[in-house]
């Protein structure tokens, strides 16, 4: 591995460095973005699905 960091050239980027990995993100932080992107799939599956069923079958698939 340390063959392919000596191959980026360093004269126009400074050379890489090498660091720890952060810690891992709480699960309840996780949560309140996930519980968002959810809802807005289901709601652009909604928004796209109901036009094209009522325009097909009418309204008595509502």
């Amino acid at each position: 591995m340390s063959t392919e960091l000596a191959r980026i050239p360093d004269r126009v980027l400074p050379a890489p460095g090498r660091g720890d990995l952060p810690g891992p993100v709480a699960l309840r932080r996780m949560i309140g973005p996930s519980i968002i992107l959810a809802g807005l799939s289901i709601g652009s599956g909604e928004f796209v699905l109901w036009p094209r069923l009522t325009a097909e079958f009418g309204f008595a698939v509502f």
